[in-house]
């Protein structure tokens, strides 16, 4: 009886340890499933992560795109208006410049009537110092002296300098004007 009993204890105490190791078995293969769950949780968080950074920094570039476009905008139009406005400097610089020159001409042109005027009055009193000649005065022949060095000094003080208009030429003109008249009033 006393092997009976050992051996009923021992195998009590195996069926124990035995019925220990299927919990353990048990609690090993629960852990174990546990862990890979949490594991493939983790892979799947990790890649989410990765995505949504990838996502984020995608995002952001577009955004500096964006920007850059925008700012590319901006200095193109500032550069426009850049161009306009030099333009619009250069345009009026050149109306400017026209408008002196036509200043320029208007007094040249004037300062030539002016000249053929005085030109035509000094013929009139040359013919009418002429006309006095004729009567014989000698008073008349000083003053005929007189206006032809007011007309050879008129035509030597015409020297300035014009553009379009022939200056040369009408001192020419007037020289030999000056000479047909006083031909005229020696002959």
């Amino acid at each position: 009886m006393k092997n009976s009993r050992l051996f009923s204890k021992l195998t009590n105490t195996v069926e124990v340890q035995n019925m220990h190791i299927r919990e353990i078995e048990t609690k090993y293969k629960e852990t174990y499933i546990s862990l890979c769950s949490l594991i493939s949780e983790k892979d799947d968080m990790v890649r989410a992560f990765d995505q949504e950074r990838q996502e984020v920094q995608l995002e952001v570039k577009r955004n500096e795109l964006k920007q850059r476009k925008q700012l590319l905008k901006e200095l193109e139009v500032q550069n426009e208006n850049l161009r306009l406005r030099q333009s619009n400097l250069e345009r009026e610089q050149r109306e400017k410049e026209l408008q002196r020159k036509i200043i320029n001409l208007e007094k040249e042109l004037e300062a030539k009537q002016a000249l053929e005027l005085e030109i035509h009055h000094l013929r009139g009193n040359l013919q009418v110092v002429n006309h006095i000649r004729d009567d014989g005065n000698e008073d008349v022949e000083e003053k005929l002296h007189t206006k032809k060095e007011e007309l050879g000094h008129l035509s030597q003080a015409d020297t300035f300098s014009t553009r379009g208009l022939n200056v040369d030429g009408l001192k020419v003109y007037v020289r030999r004007k000056f000479r047909h008249i006083t031909m005229e009033s020696s002959g």
